[in-house]
């Protein structure tokens, strides 16, 4: 080839290299960056390709999709996810709804929510009555009456609060009531019912129709009040009775000096309930009066005579329970007056006129 067909060839492609390399390197908007590397190389105040990859104006580390010049930006929409921060239910998930969509932000969508101005109630699709449980915790998801924690009516035959229990056992000691075909005769004790211990306390505990059966306790009347009862006056109760002992030995109830632990007196009587009176006590004319000779303290003294009413121990037609007989000249009752003295001697004639014994 000849030279100069050379040099020809040679100028010729520099005529075509020299644009190419001259746009690349452009500058227009001589703000430092090169037209290729500028997202606008006709405004200076444009950002570079290397800072904002969809050229929106917004630095990628602001961007929430630098790929995406329509994506908004993570000071309006801290999630990204699309929905700003003024509309969005929760600006730091991304998965949560707009206001729009949710207007009580429980993250069901309106026309899915139980009630969108409710955040308690949620979907109800996971609520099919919209009384607020879940269906699989709802023993009828069919009625919002019926849910764990209702109110319950008893007997009604609806387990209201999804307990699980009978509704005719409203004492929940395992029987229904008698009233609904159970045999609970109280459901409002759950001590009371057909499989409880009877025990004494004036109920029919184990529901047979009988009241304290075989558990009563056994007491005695003591109608004297010396603490010992009368076998002939049984009592029963679940307590004490007042006037009445848990003893039946008193031989008789209607004296409080008499019992089998009473001290021995002059009065004709065995007080501890023996069979003979004390030997300090006799009765010679055995008119039931006695006269008591109790040793004298004094040595070598005589005993002392303590008679019981009897001034006569040896007459028994003389002694307290006896009737004055008047004009013979003795006391016959024992009161310390005799024929005038005493009534009825004193009304006779005789007396009234100065005579009769004295």
């Amino acid at each position: 080839m000849n030279r100069a067909l050379l040099l020809s060839l040679l100028a010729l492609g520099f005529l075509f290299v020299l644009p190419a390399c001259l746009v690349e390197n452009a500058d227009n908007d001589r703000d430092g960056i090169p037209a290729t590397a500028d997202c606008d190389d006709e405004d200076a105040d444009s950002t570079a390709v290397a800072d904002d990859g969809d050229c929106d104006g917004v630095l990628t580390a602001d961007d929430c999709n630098d790929g995406d010049s329509s994506s908004t930006v993570v000071a309006d929409d801290g999630d990204c996810d699309g929905v700003s921060a003024a509309d969005d239910c929760d600006d730091d998930d991304p998965t949560s709804l707009a206001w729009a969509m949710d207007g009580d932000c429980d993250g069901a969508l309106t026309a899915e929510d139980c009630d969108d101005d409710d955040w308690t109630l949620g979907a109800i699709a996971a609520d099919g009555d919209c009384d607020g449980a879940l269906t699989a915790d709802d023993c009828d998801d069919s009625d919002s009456t019926v849910f764990p924690g209702a109110a319950d009516t008893w007997y009604d035959g609806v387990d209201s609060d999804c307990a699980g229990n009978s509704d005719y056992d409203a004492d929940g000691d395992g029987h229904d009531s008698d009233s609904h075909k159970g045999l609970d005769c109280d459901d409002t004790d759950s001590l009371v019912n057909p499989e409880a211990a009877e025990v004494c306390d004036e109920a029919d505990n184990d529901c047979d129709g009988s009241v304290d059966e075989d558990v009563l306790i056994t007491f005695w009347t003591d109608s004297d009040g010396d603490g010992y009862g009368d076998l002939a006056a049984p009592v029963t109760a679940c307590v004490q009775p007042p006037g009445a002992s848990t003893t039946s030995d008193d031989c008789d109830d209607s004296d409080a000096t008499t019992h089998p632990d009473a001290e021995e007196l002059c009065d004709g009587q065995v007080n501890a309930c023996g069979t003979q009176l004390a030997a300090f006590e006799t009765d010679d004319d055995s008119d039931g009066y006695v006269e008591c000779q109790f040793l004298n303290p004094w040595v070598g003294a005589d005993p002392t005579i303590v008679a019981d009413g009897d001034c006569d121990d040896s007459d028994a037609a003389i002694n307290p329970d006896a009737s004055e007989v008047c004009f013979d000249g003795v006391d016959n009752d024992c009161d310390g007056d005799r024929d005038c003295e005493d009534f009825p001697c004193m009304v006779d004639p005789i007396c009234s006129q100065g005579g009769g014994g004295q």
